[in-house]
């Protein structure tokens, strides 16, 4: 297809470089006309993430200026991105953008500026050649006299630079940078830091900090570069510290000049454009402390926008009130139950019935101990919804779940409730659609096939969420669009610390349940160090042989499906250690893992649920509401991989009936280690409110509620339990902003910043 350029145009090169590969940013169109076509994009009326961005490059503001282009094609759409949501390899090419994105998870700018450092060095004192000592961090002066570049013998590029002070020399060295030796010359003279290392009984310093001068540099200089604070990032082998600060650079050149126009405010923090250079290049401690501080602003400002945002929507809606019933599905359901609810399910359950016989939407949060009877709660608010005439959908994260939830619900409802509430489980298959799609079936029970086009609701007015984090906030929001502005409910076993509760009430309703059901069998946790008492694993085999000479069952978990370079446990070398062990000849084992098939999987959790095998060899799988009250023992081995939240999630899985339980902790971390300690901590602590409260003081990422490892943790600086100064000052910012423009329209670059920078973080996704 032919064009013809009639006039240049020139933009800034932070705008000209981001063209989009997808159409979620920014749009222009552009027609024959051109000119028409500007002028059209500059009065668009509609919201459009980043047009902004687009004015402020096309109009003579600043320096910058434009000469109008057409180009002779159909009409079509270009889109543009804003410069913190583009791609890194734009700036740091695609081979490092691959390294970086494989490595730490880094696509975007805004992944790079945020992958704070994790420690900050300064550089070693002013040093003669002569007086170098091995392991020492030092500065030197020195004069470049040779260099020498070679391949290894392993195809490594190597650089050899000859360095000397006038009286002794030294080497410095370099690996994979050939680069170096453009500036490197001989003549060239300057300061260089690092360690020093010795090779062959020759002193050198491998990969230095370097400033070269003209001349030799003065004391002013030398202080100077000796005072200056030198970031150290987490980094691996394949991409070293100096190689991501590269990086961070680049993408700080990147947004140089960008205004983050939304956190303008007199709250006497610094603004973000400066606190994230000062956070990558602090001149003094003073000045670190203030842009961290900062951008826990910004961070917070994000968390409290995003939060009032949703809620304002959401209660602009109007839901259908239920009203309770005589005589109703509830009532007759509650005469049914053989045992008594603890005073705070029937709490809980009262605060939910509140909200739900108002005609604003519920949006609560019901969290709590594993086993404390939260999904009796839920079912009890569904049939409230089956009371009045109403569809309530209740969404597990695994097919295996579900059919427990299913198979639960049709036990406790009994065939005459059940024949008139005709609850539904939905997998993924058509068989019940059409009784839902009519509104036959009052209560439907489901996995994320309930969040497909495909499902129909007759009239959806209560959603709950089990295990809600496991969903996004996008599967959430289909969902709900699926009934007329329902209700929803969420639930979580991973109990939230109270001071993120409080920093919270203002946006979610919440519920806790931390009284466990009466009966319930006591759990007794052991830490098994390996390190010092390899003969304990012996001791291991012998209790889950006891155990199943009971006529017990006994699960087994690992971290990893196939052995790997970790050092992990896997399920493949624990299946065969436990089928050559004479203790365990003859016991049944099933196992459960993600490389299974959902058939495969429905066998072996009905093998072990039914009683047919002694043993279920486990990852995490088993972690969201597996019921096995005759399972009463839990052997996790390198339990040191898990997480504290994780590890009373998974041993919430025993003593589920009235059996006691025991939990065995497999490591082989040192005593003293960070790992080992965590480990003791768990294995001491059963109540998970005060462990969700070790938890995020012992977290500092976004995954401050336990909920998972996944994503970048956009929340790195920010700690609900302290700053709570911080999050007051963001929550007023957000409401000022927001008073008048709750649809962001003359707040686009917020939108923007809202839809890109939080999507899919586990804070947005608990609290949307």
């Amino acid at each position: 297809m032919s064009f013809s350029i009639l006039h240049p145009i020139r933009l800034r090169p932070s705008i000209m470089r981001f063209v989009s590969r997808d159409s979620s940013k920014l749009c222009i169109v552009v027609s024959p006309l051109a000119i028409a076509a500007i002028i059209k994009c500059l009065f668009v009326r509609d919201f459009d993430p980043g047009i902004d961005i687009l004015k402020s490059a096309l109009l003579p503001r600043g320096g910058w200026y434009i000469s109008v282009f057409a180009i002779l094609l159909p009409t079509k759409i270009v889109v543009m991105e804003h410069v913190f949501f583009s791609d890194v390899s734009v700036h740091t090419g695609k081979k490092m953008a691959s390294l970086l994105a494989k490595e730490f998870g880094i696509s975007r700018v805004i992944d790079l500026l945020t992958y704070y450092p994790r420690r900050y060095i300064c550089r070693g004192k002013l040093t003669k050649l002569s007086e170098l000592i091995p392991g020492d961090e030092v500065t030197i002066v020195g004069r470049v006299l040779s260099t020498e570049q070679r391949k290894t013998f392993s195809g490594a590029n190597f650089l050899s630079v000859t360095l000397s002070d006038g009286e002794n020399i030294i080497q410095l060295v370099f690996f994979h940078q050939p680069w170096r030796a453009e500036n490197l010359k001989p003549g060239a003279c300057g300061l260089f830091s690092g360690k020093v290392t010795e090779f062959n009984n020759k002193k050198q310093l491998s990969h230095p900090e370097y400033e070269l001068f003209s001349s030799e540099p003065t004391r002013e200089q030398i202080q100077k570069w000796n005072e200056q604070i030198i970031p150290i990032y987490r980094a691996c082998i394949a991409c070293p510290s100096w190689k991501i600060a590269r990086a961070v650079d680049l993408a700080l050149e990147a947004v140089k000049g960008q205004t983050v126009d939304f956190m303008s405010g007199n709250y006497g923090y610094m603004s973000v454009e400066k606190a994230f250079y000062v956070i990558h290049h602090p001149t003094d401690n003073e000045e670190l402390e203030a842009a961290k501080e900062s951008l826990r602003f910004f961070e917070a400002f994000l968390l409290q926008s995003a939060l009032l945002h949703r809620k304002r929507f959401r209660n602009r809606a109007s839901a259908t009130p239920f009203i309770r019933k005589n005589g109703g599905f509830l009532e007759r359901f509650d005469a049914r139950l053989e045992f008594s609810q603890t005073n705070d399910q029937l709490r809980a359950a009262d605060e939910i019935f509140e909200d739900l016989s108002l005609s604003e939407p519920m949006t609560r949060l019901l969290h709590g101990e594993v086993g404390s009877g939260k999904t009796l709660v839920a079912i009890r608010a569904m049939l409230l919804a089956a009371d009045n005439d109403m569809q309530a959908v209740l969404v597990a994260p695994t097919e295996v779940l579900a059919k427990q939830h299913h198979r639960n619900l049709t036990r406790m409802l009994g065939h005459e409730l059940c024949a008139e509430i005709q609850p539904s489980l939905l997998l993924g298959r058509e068989k019940h659609t059409l009784r839902i799609a009519s509104g036959r079936s009052k209560i439907i029970i489901g996995t994320h096939s309930v969040f497909s086009k495909k499902t129909v609701f007759h009239n959806l007015a209560l959603v709950v969420i089990d295990e809600q984090h496991r969903f996004g906030v996008g599967q959430r929001d289909e969902l709900l669009l699926k009934g007329d502005s329902p209700h929803l409910l969420m639930l979580s076993a991973t109990p939230i610390p109270r001071t993120v509760a409080l920093s919270l009430l203002n946006f979610i309703a919440i519920s806790e349940i931390k009284t466990p059901p009466s009966g319930k069998a006591e759990i007794s946790t052991h830490v098994v160090p390996l390190a010092e008492k390899p003969q304990w694993g012996r001791e291991v085999i012998r209790r889950i042989s006891e155990e199943i000479q009971k006529g017990h069952q006994v699960f087994v978990v690992a971290p990893v499906i196939e052995q790997s370079r970790t050092g992990a446990a896997s399920i493949s070398a624990l299946l065969r250690e436990l089928e050559e062990t004479p203790l365990l000849q003859g016991a049944k084992i099933s196992r459960l893992h993600g490389k299974l098939t959902a058939a495969e999987c429905e066998k072996s959790m009905e093998e072990f649920s039914c009683g047919a095998s002694d043993i279920l060899l486990s990852t995490t799988m088993i972690e969201v509401g597996i019921d096995v009250p005759n399972a009463t023992a839990m052997v996790i081995v390198s339990a040191d991989r898990f997480g504290i939240a994780q590890l009373h999630q998974l041993r919430g899985r025993i003593g589920r009936g009235n059996l006691p339980g025991v939990c065995l902790l497999v490591t082989n971390a040192p005593e003293g280690s960070a790992a080992r300690s965590r480990l003791d901590l768990v294995a001491r602590t059963h109540d998970g409110f005060s462990l969700a409260e070790i938890d995020m003081k012992m977290r500092r990422e976004g995954d401050l509620l336990g909920l998972g490892q996944s994503g970048q943790g956009n929340y790195r600086l920010l700690r609900l339990d302290e700053d709570l100064q911080v999050l007051s000052d963001a929550r007023l910012h957000a409401e000022g902003i927001m008073e008048n423009d709750i649809k962001l329209e003359k707040n686009k670059l917020l939108r923007l910043f809202l839809s890109q920078y939080l999507s899919g973080t586990n804070l947005s996704r608990l609290l949307s």
